[in-house]
C-alpha cells in the first residue's frame, strides 16, 4: 500500500484510510528475530513515511465500500464517509498461527 501511495500522491488526492499509524516491512521480519538491530528498521511511523506528501491518513478501517465511497470505522466508534473517484485495496499482508511473524500489533 505504501509504494502506491507514493507512486500516486503526485497526480491524484490520496488518502490512507490504515487503523495503525505505522508500516511494517512483514517480509524482514525473520532476519529481525536473529538481529535486534535489523528489527529496529522494520517499522516506521506512517508520519514519517508519509513525510511531504500531500497524503490525508484516516487512522481507522474500511467496513463498507460502494462505488464511490467508503464508510470508515474509527477506534472510537465514530464513523465517516469518503467519497472518491478511484479506490485502491492494499489488504497488507496475514499469517496463520503465531503472531510472532509479525513485530508490531499489526
Amino acid at each position: 500500500g505504501i509504494q502506491i501511495v507514493r507512486n500516486l500522491y503526485k497526480d491524484f488526492e490520496v488518502t490512507l484510510v490504515e487503523p495503525k499509524d505505522y508500516y511494517e516491512f512483514t517480509p524482514g521480519i525473520l532476519r529481525g528475530l536473529c538481529d535486534e538491530k535489523h528489527m529496529e528498521t522494520l517499522q516506521v511511523t506512517l508520519e514519517d513515511a508519509l513525510r511531504g506528501m500531500a497524503v490525508k491518513h484516516l487512522r481507522g478501517q474500511v467496513i463498507e465500500l460502494d462505488a464511490h465511497c467508503a464508510s470508515v470505522a474509527f477506534e472510537d466508534g465514530t464513523r465517516d464517509t469518503v467519497d472518491f473517484d478511484f479506490a485502491v485495496i492494499a489488504v497488507g499482508s496475514q499469517y496463520a498461527g503465531t503472531p510472532l511473524w509479525k513485530g508490531g500489533n499489526a
